[in-house]
């Protein structure tokens, strides 16, 4: 019988040859040895599926699935589908993680008995870096958090694979972007307990021009909009959209702001009721007069 791993790192690829050797010799060499990684190569056309196939013929904790491009979400399916371990943790491609995160987010895990296990990070900028807090206390203040969408992301957290089993929790398919949203919603909602560590173990990489989070498109916007409706359906079978309602306005309104400026129009008719939740932001006094305008159609940006 084959030992299943503690935890399965899944890292989907793609085109990120000048950043994946950082990001996976980071995991090799975590303190903490019983893990698995799982390469998901998501149809890359640079030398990223190369880089993957050298480092698992060095190293037989590394796994590479070979696929043909269809996105984000489908390939951290794979990963769901091909994971062996007792635990699940995404690290992107072009982030890099300390050298005791999978440890200590590990023992924190068994000590706590916690579902899922958070931490802070780094954001990484070409000429800073910046300690980001995502720390909470209990599982109603993390769940707010998130509906809010405040770092309702994956890399920052250990998850029990049972969690996405038992719920039948994967990425929505076609949605690569907010799709980290929608099973963060669901993962929180559905665990037992939660515990954050107020310690930074991600590096999340800001300065790469060709990741999905630099480019801003309507077509990355319109899916950040099909998830937040994904999570609205989902609040309202669960009949708690109301108690949260509040919080979740502040996503509706983050989900579709960039049309503000773009597509002023679409901007308009897509979710009305929170086009007024910038006044639970924290935003300059000439951003909140633009808003205020932009609601009575005075002012198009």
């Amino acid at each position: 019988m084959i030992k299943k791993p503690k935890i399965s790192v899944i890292v989907p690829v793609f085109n990120v040859q000048n950043y994946l050797k950082n990001c996976v010799d980071s995991i090799l060499s975590q303190t903490f040895n019983d893990f698995e990684v799982l390469l998901i190569n998501d149809g890359s056309t640079d030398n990223s599926g190369i880089i993957c196939d050298e480092y698992a013929e060095k190293d037989d904790r590394i796994k590479v699935i070979h696929k043909k491009n269809e996105g984000v979400s489908a390939a951290r399916n794979d990963g769901i589908k091909n994971a062996n371990g007792s635990f699940l943790i995404y690290v992107d491609s072009d982030d890099y993680i300390e050298k005791t995160m999978l440890e200590d987010m590990y023992n924190n895990a068994q000590k706590t008995g916690a579902d899922i296990v958070a931490c802070d990070f780094y954001q990484e900028y070409l000429d800073k870096s910046v300690y980001t807090s995502a720390y909470y206390e209990n599982k109603e203040e993390f769940f707010r958090a998130v509906l809010a969408n405040n770092w309702g992301v994956m890399w920052k957290m250990l998850v029990k694979a049972d969690l996405y089993s038992k719920n039948n929790i994967y990425f929505p398919p076609k949605i690569d972007a907010g799709e980290d949203y929608f099973v963060c919603v669901k993962l929180v909602f559905y665990a037992q307990k939660i515990s954050c560590i107020k310690q930074a173990y991600y590096h999340y990489v800001r300065s790469n021009p060709n990741s999905i989070i630099a480019i801003q498109t309507e077509e990355r916007t319109l899916n950040q909009i099909d998830s937040t409706k994904l999570v609205q359906s989902f609040l309202i079978e669960k009949g708690v959209y109301a108690k949260y309602e509040k919080e979740f306005s502040i996503r509706k309104f983050l989900a579709k702001n960039s049309l503000v400026k773009t597509n002023y129009p679409l901007w308009k008719i897509t979710f009305p009721e929170a086009s007024g939740a910038w006044r639970l932001l924290d935003m300059s006094f000439k951003s909140k007069l633009r808003y205020w305008l932009a609601e009575r159609s005075l002012l198009f940006f």
